[in-house]
């Protein structure tokens, strides 16, 4: 599955994309939240790094995407701000992401957030299978009473 990157700096969004694609992911990149949305409608993102930036709609984006995939697309947050770490966990929980990067990033801390971002999916994605199939037991054993 691809990556999504919303972030405004085209500068930025080339970089990410370089660096998302020597690690092994095909990129959809956007400059606003509305040509994000229209990508992740056509392309469901494995991850969405998304810029915080309030001029290219990142709550909507984030809500969005929520709303047509659930959980199951990790979102990171990217930050030109130093947050606190309050803060930051405040932005993150607001976004539903589970992290946030601060830009300029440092290559290693991406690396590992991405590695984290993968672990969440597959976790979600065992999840929601285990959820799937305590329906069924449930719906089975209702017919048998």
């Amino acid at each position: 599955m691809p990556a999504l990157v919303l972030e405004p700096d085209r500068v930025v969004r080339a970089t990410l994309r370089d660096v998302l694609n020597l690690e092994g992911w095909q990129v959809l990149a956007a400059g606003s939240g509305a040509a994000g949305l229209a990508l992740a409608s056509k392309h469901k993102p494995g991850l969405a790094l998304v810029d915080v930036a309030p001029s290219i709609e990142a709550e909507s984006f984030c809500v969005g995407i929520r709303i047509r995939y659930g959980p199951a697309v990790p979102i990171l947050a990217l930050s030109r701000q130093w947050l606190a770490p309050l803060f930051r966990a405040q932005v993150a929980a607001r976004l539903g992401a589970y992290d946030v990067l601060r830009v300029p990033f440092d290559v290693d801390r991406l690396l590992h957030l991405l590695e984290r971002a993968q672990a969440l999916h597959v976790r979600n994605e065992d999840l929601r299978q285990l959820s799937h199939e305590a329906v069924v037991r449930l719906r089975s054993l209702y017919r048998v009473m």
